[in-house]
């Protein structure tokens, strides 16, 4: 045997000459191997400029002075290339990645096994490969983030306001819902259909803790939910007891997708949902009454109501929740009957519709 059997280092043999040479070369064996800490392994080709006793785990295709020794370890040792085999078990620590490496007798591979520390490492990755974005990478079925006997936190930590903080939920690799501190320090909901446009559900203000619902149609909830509000004046009712329409004027118009023309309102197709609707009138007549009507038929909600003088003014009000589909449209009707005769005008002094859409259907 003229080797050792696991670092391969030469023996001295009885009688050799120039027995220093030999003792010398397994000096360098020992140098070279031992406290293994190689510079990188990535590189396919020596560095131009080596420092002595640089180490290096050389890359596959493997070409100009370090050809044919693919996989293997090259130390450079008195201005020459020295190269050593691996043997399976053997550890190395590359220092450009601060990482530890096993080789399996194959391929070099990332550390890993019971009592096994490394800190700080540059990538993990479990089950799967960690890359400079995601760090620490884990596939599996389920992750535990257990107590070491009292509480557990999960922080998640940013430089400055303007950065973001939170937690992303994905399907497919795209964006669906998204908490936490984006953009600014207050707390926010997010969602997405598609991974691109985003709408936010919830807003945590962090200073009063005032929650916001921006894309809500709840009033109160800090949305700007669809809404209308009019008045008439000087509409006449006929006196033979016909229900006649108001002629309304815009005083408040922020119906979104609905609109208004003709003293009607009609519901656009992103506004179809249920709607809070007031409808009041001051009426002249023994016989008085409001009423709202949708798509031209009387709809739940109605005023109507007697008096003993024709001439004295009635104020009436109704209101009620209507579930209103895109295209429906909504009208002010009033009824006022006196007993001088069709001249006797206005029946109708005011009236007044107020509308507010306050959901879904």
């Amino acid at each position: 045997m003229q080797e050792t059997d696991n670092l391969r280092l030469p023996y001295l043999v009885a009688a050799q000459a120039q027995k220093h040479v030999t003792h010398n070369e397994a000096l360098r064996g020992l140098d070279a191997i031992v406290q293994l800490s190689v510079a990188d392994r990535d590189l396919a080709a020596p560095p131009p400029s080596p420092s002595a006793g640089e180490r290096y785990l050389i890359a596959a295709g493997a070409t100009g002075d370090w050809a044919g020794h693919d996989g293997k370890i090259a130390a450079y040792q008195d201005n020459a290339w020295m190269f050593h085999e691996p043997r399976e078990g053997w550890i190395a620590w590359v220092a450009d990645e601060d990482i530890a490496l096993a080789f399996d007798g194959t391929a070099w591979v990332a550390l890993s096994g019971a009592g096994v520390s490394v800190n700080p490492t540059a990538l993990v990755g479990i089950n799967t490969t960690a890359d400079s974005t995601n760090r620490l990478s884990v596939s599996s079925p389920a992750a535990l983030f257990n107590n070491a006997g009292n509480g557990h936190q999960l922080k998640i930590n940013k430089a400055a306001a303007a950065d973001t903080a939170s937690l992303l939920f994905q399907t497919g690799f795209s964006g669906r819902a998204e908490f936490g501190l984006a953009g600014d320090d207050d707390w926010r909901v997010k969602v997405s259909a598609d991974g691109s446009a985003w709408k936010e559900a919830i807003v945590v203000d962090r200073q009063t803790g005032a929650v916001t619902f921006p894309n809500s149609t709840v009033p109160g909830s800090g949305a700007a939910s669809p809404t209308f509000q009019s008045e008439g004046d000087g509409v006449t009712a006929s006196i033979d007891s016909v229900w006649t329409k108001a002629g309304l004027s815009v005083v408040d118009n922020d119906l979104g997708d609905s609109s208004f023309a003709n003293s009607r309102v009609t519901i656009g197709a992103n506004d179809a949902g249920k709607w809070i609707v007031v409808a009041s009138g001051s009426l002249l007549g023994t016989t008085v009454g409001v009423r709202v009507h949708v798509n031209g038929t009387p709809a739940l909600i109605y005023f109507f109501g007697r008096s003993d003088s024709e001439n004295a003014a009635r104020i009436g009000s109704s209101s009620g929740i209507l579930n209103l589909a895109s295209g429906d449209y909504v009208e002010l009707f009033t009824y006022a009957k006196r007993s001088g005769g069709a001249n006797q005008i206005p029946n109708v002094q005011s009236t007044y519709l107020h509308m507010t859409r306050i959901g879904a259907a």
